[in-house]
C-alpha cells in the first residue's frame, strides 16, 4: 500500500528540511535537534534515539535523544536496557523490536556509522512507509558522518591550538635562548630570551648567521659542532663561547646544538643558549678563594707538622705514654689536612690549565707494575691483595708517567679501602679501538645506583656522615677524571650493588708517526 497523500507531503517536507540542515548546520546535536521534532510528528513516533560510532572499529553509543526526558529509558527500563546491552551491532536493514505489549522500536540504519531507534506506540509503521523513509535516513546518515568528521576536525584544531599556545607560552617565558638555523647556519627562529641575553632585537638577527654574534674562537667551535650535527646526527653537542652584546661586555654562554627533525622544512640545527657569565664568575671567585685559603693554610700547617715531627723524634725529651698518643693523633690529622690542601691545589691547577703534562710513549706493563708495588704495603695493611693480569707485554700508551701514577693511585687506594679483608683487587688492561683501557676491579659492596651520577663530582662521597669508616676528601675521583681527560682519555665505571665496582680509564695509543 502506497503512503497516503498526507504522509507523502510530510516526507517531501522532511527531505527538504534535511537538505537545508545539511547545508546550514555542521554541528551534530543542533542539526539533530532541528530535524527530529518535525520528523517524529510526521511519523507519529514518541521519541528518537540516535546511536553512533566514533569510528568504524568502535561500538555505537547513544549520542542524542528527543525528547531529552526519554534518554533515561535505556538505563531505567529493563526492556530497553536488555536491548541496549544485547544488540549493539548496526542493523543493515530496518528492523522492528517489540517492547512490551504496545511499544515498538523501529531500528533504522544510518549507513555504517550507527542507527536511529524510533519509539512508536500502538501500531507499528507500515512497511511501505518504512521503505519510503529509508532515503531520508540515508541522507541523515551522510549528514551525521559529516558532523562527526567536523567534530573530529574541530577537536584536532582545538588540541593543536592548545598545544601551540602552550608551546608559545613556554618559548616566551623560558630563560634559555632557543634558536633554529637552516642548513647554512642562518637563523630562522629565536625566542624572546635572545633579546634579554644579547640586548639585540630578534627582527635584526633573523636571516643572519649565528656566528656573527660569537667571538672568533666561538665561531670556530660553533661551525665544527654545526657541521658535526648535520653530518652525524648525533645527540646534543655542547660548547662554550662568548656572545657579543649591544651594551655590555661579551657574555659567556653554553651552546647546545642538534640536527633538526628530518621532517623540518629547512633542515639545519636546533639549539639552546644559556648565559653562564654569572656562574663562571662565581666559580672563578670560589676557585680563587679556595686557592688563597689553601696557600695560607699550607705555611702554618708545615710548621705544625714540623713541630709534631720534632716531638715524635724526642727533641723535647721523652714523652709520657698519654702524650705520645695525643701527638700521634695530631700527626695523623695533620697528614689528612695536608692531603686535602694538596688535592684542592691540584684541582685548582687542573681547572685553570696550570698543571704541567710531559707526554711520552711508554710501555704499559711497567707503569702498572710500579703502581701495584707502591700500593701493596697499603693493601697489606687492609688485608687485601693486588693482582696484575691480562696485560700485553708490548702494549704502549701516550701519557705523562707521573699523572698516570696519580690516576692509578687514586683508583687503587679506593679499591683497597672498599674491599673486604682477604679480598683481591684485580688490575687488567686491553686495547679498545685506538686506545688502551685499564680496569681496576674490587670485591667491595658496589655503588648505590642513586649515587652513580655524583661519583666524579667534587667532594662527593657515598657515605658523607661524620661516622663513615673510610677516610678521604671526596676530591680523588674528580681529580682523576680531570687528569684523564687532559691526557686525551676518558673514564667511567661499572657497578652492581653487592658485586663490587670496576673503574676504568682509556688513554690513546701512540700515533703511528
Amino acid at each position: 500500500m502506497e503512503p497516503t497523500q498526507a504522509h507523502a507531503s510530510r516526507l517531501v517536507n522532511l527531505q527538504y528540511e534535511l537538505a537545508l540542515l545539511v547545508g546550514q548546520e555542521l554541528r551534530l546535536i543542533p542539526m539533530l535537534r532541528r530535524f527530529f521534532p518535525p520528523a517524529l510528528k510526521a511519523l507519529g513516533c514518541r521519541a528518537a534515539h540516535v546511536w553512533l560510532c566514533n569510528d568504524t572499529a568502535s561500538l555505537p553509543e547513544l549520542r542524542y535523544t528527543y525528547p531529552a526526558r526519554d534518554r533515561s529509558v535505556w538505563r531505567d527500563d529493563p526492556r530497553f536496557a536488555e536491548l541496549a546491552s544485547g544488540s549493539r551491532e548496526i542493523p543493515h536493514r530496518p528492523r522492528i523490536v517489540q517492547i512490551g505489549d504496545s511499544t515498538q522500536l523501529h531500528l533504522m540504519p544510518l549507513g555504517n556509522i550507527g542507527y536511529c531507534a524510533l519509539v512508536r506506540e500502538k501500531q507499528p509503521l507500515e512497511p511501505m512507509l518504512i521503505e519510503a523513509i529509508r532515503p531520508i535516513f540515508d541522507r541523515l546518515a551522510t549528514a551525521c558522518r559529516a558532523s562527526l568528521d567536523h567534530e573530529q576536525v574541530e577537536h584536532l584544531r582545538a588540541v593543536a591550538a592548545e598545544g601551540e599556545q602552550r608551546l608559545r607560552t613556554v618559548l616566551e617565558t623560558v630563560g634559555e635562548v632557543i634558536f633554529q638555523t637552516d642548513d647554512e647556519g642562518i637563523l630562522t627562529f629565536l625566542n624572546p630570551a635572545w633579546s634579554r641575553v644579547s640586548g639585540i632585537a630578534i627582527e635584526q638577527c633573523l636571516g643572519r648567521p649565528l656566528t656573527e654574534f660569537l667571538s672568533p674562537e666561538g665561531e670556530t667551535q660553533f661551525l665544527e659542532a654545526f657541521r658535526s650535527a648535520l653530518d652525524t646526527g648525533r645527540g646534543a653537542l655542547r660548547l662554550e663561547a662568548r656572545l657579543r652584546t649591544v651594551n655590555s661586555a661579551p657574555r659567556w654562554v653554553t651552546i647546545r646544538v642538534r640536527r633538526s627533525h628530518p621532517g623540518s622544512s629547512n633542515g639545519g640545527v636546533t639549539g639552546t643558549i644559556i648565559d653562564v657569565t654569572d656562574l663562571r664568575q662565581a666559580e672563578r671567585m670560589k676557585r680563587e678563594f679556595t686557592a688563597t685559603v689553601s696557600h695560607e693554610l699550607r705555611t702554618p700547617l708545615t710548621s705544625i707538622a714540623g713541630a709534631i715531627g720534632l716531638l715524635n723524634g724526642g727533641a723535647a725529651g721523652p714523652l709520657p705514654e698519654a702524650a705520645r698518643n695525643l701527638v700521634a693523633i695530631a700527626d695523623k690529622n695533620t697528614q689528612r689536612l695536608r692531603v686535602l690542601i694538596d688535592d684542592l691545589l691540584d684541582m685548582e691547577k687542573l681547572i685553570a690549565g696550570k698543571l704541567p703534562f710531559a707526554f711520552q710513549n711508554l710501555e704499559l706493563r711497567p707503569l702498572l707494575a710500579q703502581a701495584l708495588d707502591v700500593h701493596q704495603p697499603f693493601a697489606d695493611s687492609h688485608g687485601v691483595h693486588l693482582t696484575l693480569a691480562d696485560c700485553a707485554d708490548q702494549a704502549r700508551v701516550r701519557t705523562d708517567p707521573d699523572r698516570f701514577q696519580q690516576v692509578l693511585s687514586n683508583l687503587l687506594s679506593n679499591a683497597v679501602k672498599f674491599s673486604p679483608e682477604g679480598g683481591e683487587v684485580l688490575v687488567t688492561a686491553h686495547p679498545v679501538d685506538q686506545a688502551i683501557r685499564v680496569q681496576v676491579r674490587d670485591q667491595g659492596p658496589g655503588i648505590d645506583p642513586e649515587f652513580h651520577p655524583q661519583v666524579f663530582q667534587k667532594f662527593a662521597q657515598a657515605d658523607a656522615s661524620d661516622t663513615r669508616r673510610r677516610g678521604g676528601t671526596g676530591l680523588g675521583l674528580a681529580i682523576t677524571r680531570e687528569l684523564v681527560e687532559q691526557m686525551q682519555g676518558c673514564i667511567g665505571f661499572d657497578s652492581i650493588p653487592g658485586d663490587g665496582a670496576t673503574f676504568w680509564f682509556e688513554l690513546p695509543k701512540p700515533s703511528s708517526s
